[in-house]
């Protein structure tokens, strides 16, 4: 399973166009398909987590922004679903940070403590486990957390 939103690629396809980049820099062309076919078999593995900062909506989308360009590509692209912005972007993680990761960034509400947020990171694992997803979500949550404190 992995996260879709409608109007948006599928994480899937953005998880095998990202591996077929990286296995076209080791391997031409040749390289490149072969990665882009392994991701299909691959299973993709997802995970999120909660957070709080405290900010107003706009702040917290601010700083979503900043640590999803920092460590990553922001994708184009937003929900309708969602009274908040909606941000995505591939961010690497992983042993060298090289696996690539979908991270999605999602205020689900706030109140006067500030906005909770959702980050939630999908990856494709192979036979040894990088955990791949929850190290894209502990680098992005981090770097959005120390901003929110380096402004209190």
């Amino acid at each position: 399973m992995g996260i879709e939103y409608r109007g948006m690629l599928n994480d899937n396809d953005i998880l095998a166009r990202e591996l077929a980049k990286l296995g076209g820099l080791g391997g031409g062309l040749g390289g490149s398909m072969g990665a882009k076919l392994a991701a299909g078999f691959l299973p993709t593995e997802t995970k999120s987590r909660k957070i709080t900062v405290k900010a107003t909506p706009e702040r917290a989308v601010q700083l979503g922004f900043s640590a999803l360009t920092k460590f990553g590509q922001l994708q184009a692209e937003n929900s309708d679903e969602s009274s908040y912005p909606l941000l995505k972007a591939v961010v690497g993680a992983g042993f060298l940070n090289m696996n690539p990761a979908v991270v999605v960034f999602e205020i689900l509400g706030a109140s006067v403590d500030g906005c909770e947020i959702t980050i939630t990171a999908a990856a494709k694992e192979g036979l040894i486990k990088q955990h791949t997803a929850e190290k894209a979500i502990q680098r992005i949550a981090t770097e959005i957390t120390k901003l929110a404190a380096a402004e209190t």
